[in-house]
């Protein structure tokens, strides 16, 4: 199994029987260096870029985050930057492009995970590409749109605005709390609006041998799905807050902030943002597998920085963004674990080199706090009362 194969850098050849070398090169860069900082872009190329661009995604295209980042650096930096166009609906990778329809069939999605796709969320993705080369390429009619069309999941409808995210989103933050034992679905954690005023904490032990393991019944685990089955574990925080007596629209990037210790030099955190439907269901929200952070690169990745053991630091991390509605009844849920395997490589907690390691791994007790000096909350960007389109 590929969990026991170290160095990571051989897994390669283990498991396909083949040298990837990008895959080697990748490895072989762990931090933001020269290599990196060739092949990004930075604002003096989205300043060349002097055509339109029509960029279609979704809600669960794992390459969400960057389809939004191009968007609104081409709408900073462009000469054209009015003319970049941005729609973000209830899709996959597949799908986006054809606006929700089988790019193979012609056939619309009804489901997407586990949640059903409403009608009105499928676009003529074809027809609206073929307006927008008409315009760009035969001198057509320029299109009258908006820059940017959002589907919102939970209120199942779509809203128009002139920037991503909406102007008027503003920042909200729920706050971790417990009575000290959040762990799994069974424990005391809970999500709340109000700072907590008692300290506290929860703790885990994070064993590199026995990771989460993120394989659902076999669904893709970057769709909407319910996760419950593997929350009843030990070594997973769960908070949720109490059913919500009104419907909570949220639109932009999710960061959760975490005051954490760990006895390991350099370990991983893990979340996951669920909307725990009336039946009880947590269903899966983001476009990634899960948000993760090696904490080695807490500071960002221009170099590797090790923890002290048991010593408290602040960290931060991006789930990116999310277009959604928590409806009445439904219950808001985060759970914090250290392993999301095999999405995630197992972090042997050793603090060697992610490529080279083949130390024995060890057993981390992983510590988060809540407290009122100590927060840990995820912050939210909020719509009041959103205007949706007719």
């Amino acid at each position: 199994m590929w969990l026991n194969h170290r160095p990571l850098r051989t897994l390669d050849l283990y498991a396909t029987g083949k040298t990837l070398l990008l895959y080697r090169t990748f490895l072989d860069h762990p931090t933001y260096d020269s290599y990196w900082r060739s092949i990004d872009f930075v604002p003096d190329d989205f300043a060349r870029i002097t055509i339109p661009s029509l960029a279609f995604t979704g809600w669960f295209d794992g390459t969400m985050y960057g389809t939004i980042w191009h968007f609104q650096e081409a709408r900073s930096y462009a000469p054209r930057s009015d003319a970049q166009f941005l729609i973000i609906g209830p899709y996959t990778h597949g799908n986006a492009p054809d606006g929700g329809y089988d790019y193979r069939t012609g056939e619309p999605m009804t489901m997407v995970g586990d949640l059903p796709v409403a009608e009105n969320a499928l676009l003529p993705g074809l027809n609206m590409t073929h307006e927008f080369f008409e315009w760009c390429l035969k001198d057509g009619r320029r299109l009258e749109w908006k820059p940017t069309r959002i589907y919102i999941t939970g209120s199942n409808q779509w809203m128009t605005r002139s920037i991503f995210p909406p102007p008027e989103a503003h920042e909200q933050s729920l706050f971790l709390t417990s009575e000290g034992h959040a762990n799994s679905l069974k424990g005391d954690g809970r999500l709340q609006w109000d700072a907590p005023n008692i300290a506290a904490t929860d703790s885990y032990l994070y064993d590199p041998t026995k990771p989460v393991i993120s394989n659902i019944n076999n669904k893709s685990i970057i769709l909407p799905i319910d996760i419950n089955s593997y929350l009843d574990r030990n070594d997973i925080l769960v908070y949720t807050t109490e059913p919500l007596n009104k419907s909570i629209t949220v639109v932009g990037d999710i960061v959760v902030e975490l005051v954490i210790s760990s006895t390991a030099r350099d370990t991983d955190f893990v979340i996951e943002l669920m909307d725990v439907m009336t039946d009880g269901r947590s269903i899966k929200l983001g476009s990634k597998a899960a948000g993760q952070l090696r904490t080695r690169y807490r500071n960002g990745f221009n170099q590797e920085i090790f923890m002290s053991p048991n010593r408290t630091y602040l960290v931060r991390i991006d789930l990116h963004a999310i277009g959604h509605t928590f409806l009445p009844q439904h219950r808001i849920r985060l759970a914090i674990m250290s392993s999301f395997f095999p999405w995630i490589s197992v972090n042997p907690n050793t603090g060697a080199s992610i490529a080279f390691d083949v130390q024995s791994p060890i057993i981390a007790n992983q510590t988060i706090y809540h407290a009122p000096h100590q927060k840990s909350r995820i912050r939210m960007m909020l719509i009041d009362d959103p205007r949706f389109d007719e």
